[in-house]
């Protein structure tokens, strides 16, 4: 699985200080889940008119040129990865519609930097699988309703997840 990472979003939303602390983040994190990891820094205020590439221990590193926002080149990207099993990791609404229209999941950068921080693994239970849980229903008996059923009998089990739900699910299980 690749993992598209805007890196400023990322490094904003976590705990890190600085983009170094947040590399080593990333670097242990792919080493322990074996995930190819691409993080893109924004070039338009310190950067070079070509961009550049880099890599740190095995986390792929580009910086956009000047005249390119990061937002931009995920869009480009994702556009080439579309249909594959990768991940785009950004609270920024252009980027997650970039994954949308190329049937790509995304996840927040909270949720991911959560994930780094706390050295998440694949048999703890994802926060996707903590957000189906309802608080509301917390302290509350079940209570049976007696209704008559209506006449059109619907097939199927109605608390399977939508197709969308379980694909996500599934994907970022791997993370």
């Amino acid at each position: 699985m690749k993992i598209v990472i805007d890196g400023y979003n990322l490094l904003h939303q976590s705990q890190a200080s600085s983009r170094d602390d947040l590399l080593h983040l990333l670097s242990k994190y792919q080493k322990n889940s074996g995930h190819k990891i691409l993080v893109i820094f924004d070039g338009t205020y310190e950067g070079t008119f070509s961009g550049d590439r880099d890599f740190f221990d095995q986390v792929e590193l580009v910086y956009t040129p000047i005249t390119e926002t990061a937002d931009d080149y995920i869009g480009n990207l994702v556009g080439s990865l579309k249909g594959s099993d990768s991940v785009v990791v950004s609270s920024d609404r252009k980027v997650q519609s970039f994954a949308r229209s190329a049937s790509l999941n995304f996840i927040y950068a909270s949720e991911f930097s959560k994930r780094l921080e706390w050295g998440e693994s694949d048999s703890k239970k994802s926060s996707l699988e903590q957000d189906l849980h309802k608080p509301w229903h917390e302290g509350r008996e079940e209570v049976d309703d007696h209704r008559p059923s209506s006449s059109t009998k619907k097939k199927g089990n109605p608390r399977r997840s939508s197709k969308k739900q379980r694909k996500r699910r599934k994907s970022l299980k791997k993370l």
